[in-house]
């Protein structure tokens, strides 16, 4: 019996929307609580934090918050989640 695609999307763009927010949330903690090259000790010397900044990756990019990139990857993932689904069949 043919799969459809529905329950991809059903998860897909639940988790694209969580991953995005959660990268957001987690950028704005450590911008306004860490200092710029400053170790912050979380659990002693075994966990530290330290602010740096890497201009273009990840979500952000260096023009101040283009989320074009990784718009361009969820919809290739997208895509190839589309393509690899078995065909339909017509009944």
């Amino acid at each position: 019996m043919p799969r459809s695609s529905a329950p991809n999307a059903v998860v897909f763009w639940p988790v694209v929307v969580v991953i995005v927010i959660a990268d957001y949330v987690t950028k704005m903690i450590a911008l306004n609580t860490l200092t710029l090259f400053t170790p912050q000790p979380v659990a002693g010397d075994a966990l530290r934090l330290t602010l740096v900044r890497n201009q273009g990756a990840a979500f952000l990019s260096s023009s101040g918050g283009c989320i074009s990139r990784p718009v361009r990857v969820i919809s290739r993932a997208r895509s190839r989640l589309r393509s690899s689904a078995p065909a339909r069949s017509a009944t």
